[in-house]
């Protein structure tokens, strides 16, 4: 009778490990997909200078 649990709880922790893993990932991204907007919005300029140079 023990075995059964153990697998379910085993299967429902990986599974909240899984959930928050992809959120983890998805934020992430969320968050640098601003903060290259920010990055370019504020010093697009300076980027576009260092361009030329090169």
């Amino acid at each position: 009778m023990t075995a059964p649990i153990h697998s379910g709880l085993l299967h429902i922790t990986l599974k909240r490990v899984f959930l928050s893993v992809s959120l983890i990932i998805r934020y992430t991204k969320i968050l640098e997909k601003l903060l290259i907007y920010l990055f370019f919005d504020e010093s697009g300029q300076r980027l576009v200078q260092i361009d030329n140079i090169q």
